[in-house]
């Protein structure tokens, strides 16, 4: 019975052992450290004072991370010894710039996939050839889908915009026409959000004692010095190309009722809305449309949606009549841009993690020469090849876990103080205003769970060195 229990006094002892002397630092803290310390605290503090003052700033965010990791790093090296603090923040680094670029590329891209689905909706339904009349029926059958959240008919097109502010304005411009049905398009979701002046309601076709209204691009109107209430003049381009049919051009008239923002540059510099009666009118000189198109609750299943209205549309017909496009397809080159920077980015930290993991093998392996002798004489005393390999494993994977939930702690809290103060962002590259910021559990727990698998494997070869130690050659 007594040799039955020497094992597992051996294996306590053996663990308070790697604890008190291969992990933790005995004795005071050093006057470097404790100053260290103070110093990265009270800049932590300032920057922290600097950004509730005066608002978030490039620089002070870079000085409160900057101090942030100081007194990471200083308050690890109090407690720990230097190898490990080291592995520790160097891997709380990596950690918390992967979930940073996660949650920033994320933010950017659903502020994109909003913007642009407020304007082109997210599932797009075409006819082949110009007969598109049956636009109200079509749209009201896919209005009762679960899945679908709003479905409103549209015309698009292109004119030549000529502004009338003054009789000195000559300027052409080519824009892009889309004329919609006020009501069903205010059901889009955030539709009613790009006017910043005038509001969906007032775009109506021609009345007798009145012009048509319309509504421009802000960056348009601006260009033309433009605003509510002024008149401009439309044609439909096909006048005005030598190689059009011999046909009386259609020119109308047309009051700005509204100033819209799309967030998207070639939208806002191009685009103009009107009622869907005054863009038939206009474009087409008939009553039909161009499609219709659909909103749903979940935008990333759009793909497979549009394949099955395709399906659907089409069904009791012989040929296919109905095509089908979808927000994913259409601006798949903008979407493209966002997640070859969110790769490249991570790339990039996750060779800082990687850097910080590799530096665990020499700190382990460190450890292990120093404690040669002590790891000798407790393998004499019982401890197993497989109770030394579990201890070295178990404290790489305690450095993984440890830098993780730092990192953690450390993304996740600057990217709650983005959330809440809002950086401002360069508009005109990707139409937003401020800095997005979207967190989600992935973004979380995937560089958390692949550093404790990583250093899991990095401290594989300490060790097995460790298990393998021979306790007479390393007495002797």
């Amino acid at each position: 019975m007594a040799g039955a229990s020497r094992p597992r006094a051996v294996s306590w002892s053996f663990v308070r052992f790697v604890v008190g002397g291969l992990v933790f630092v005995r004795g005071p803290r050093s006057r470097l450290v404790r100053h260290g310390l103070a110093l990265s605290l009270a800049a932590a503090c300032l920057c922290a004072v600097a950004i509730g003052w005066g608002g978030p700033h490039p620089w002070s965010l870079f000085g409160l991370g900057l101090a942030s990791i100081a007194t990471l790093g200083f308050g690890l090296a109090g407690w720990l010894l230097p190898t490990l603090a080291v592995s520790i923040l160097g891997l709380s680094v990596g950690v918390a710039s992967l979930v940073g670029v996660f949650a920033v590329t994320l933010g950017l891209e659903t502020a994109l996939e909003r913007r642009l689905a407020r304007v082109h909706g997210h599932v797009l339904i075409t006819k082949y050839g110009l007969d598109f009349a049956e636009y109200n029926e079509v749209a009201s059958r896919w209005r009762q889908h679960p899945s679908v959240t709003a479905a409103s008919p549209f015309a698009f097109g292109r004119a030549v915009l000529v502004a009338m502010a003054s009789s000195d304005d000559t300027r052409t411009h080519v824009v892009m026409v889309k004329g919609v049905l006020p009501d069903p398009a205010y059901e889009l979701d955030g539709f009613a959000d790009l006017f910043v002046a005038g509001h969906p309601s007032d775009l109506h076709p021609a009345h007798l004692d009145s012009l048509p209204a319309i509504a421009l691009g802000y960056r348009l109107a601006r260009s033309h010095g433009v605003t509510v209430g002024d008149r401009v003049r439309l044609a439909t381009l096909d006048a005005l190309l030598a190689s059009a049919a011999p046909a009386p051009p259609r020119v109308a008239e047309f009051r700005v009722a509204g100033i819209v923002d799309a967030g998207v540059l070639e939208l806002d510099e191009r685009l103009v809305l009107m009622h869907l009666h005054a863009a038939q009118a206009l474009l087409f000189a008939r009553r039909r449309a161009t499609g219709v198109e659909l909103q749903l609750g979940e935008p990333k299943l759009a793909p497979r949606f549009a394949q099955r209205v395709k399906l659907e549309q089409n069904a009791p017909h012989r040929l296919p009549l109905y095509r089908t496009t979808h927000w994913l397809e259409q601006n798949s080159s903008t979407l493209a841009v966002i997640r070859q920077v969110r790769i490249a980015l991570s790339v990039v930290f996750g060779l800082v993690a990687l850097v910080a993991t590799s530096s665990l093998v020499v700190s382990l392996l460190l450890l292990l020469r120093r404690k040669r002798r002590e790891i000798a004489v407790l393998s004499t005393m019982g401890a197993t090849p497989w109770q030394l390999f579990a201890v070295y494993e178990s404290l790489g994977l305690a450095v993984g876990a440890a830098g993780g939930l730092l990192g953690l702690a450390l993304g996740g809290g600057f990217a709650g103080l983005l959330s809440v103060t809002p950086l401002a962002f360069v508009r005109d590259a990707y139409g937003v205003e401020v800095l997005p910021v979207q967190l989600t559990a992935a973004a979380c727990w995937i560089p958390a769970v692949a550093s404790v698998l990583v250093c899991g494997v990095v401290a594989m070869p300490a060790a097995l060195i460790a298990a393998r130690v021979r306790p007479l050659d390393v007495l002797r």
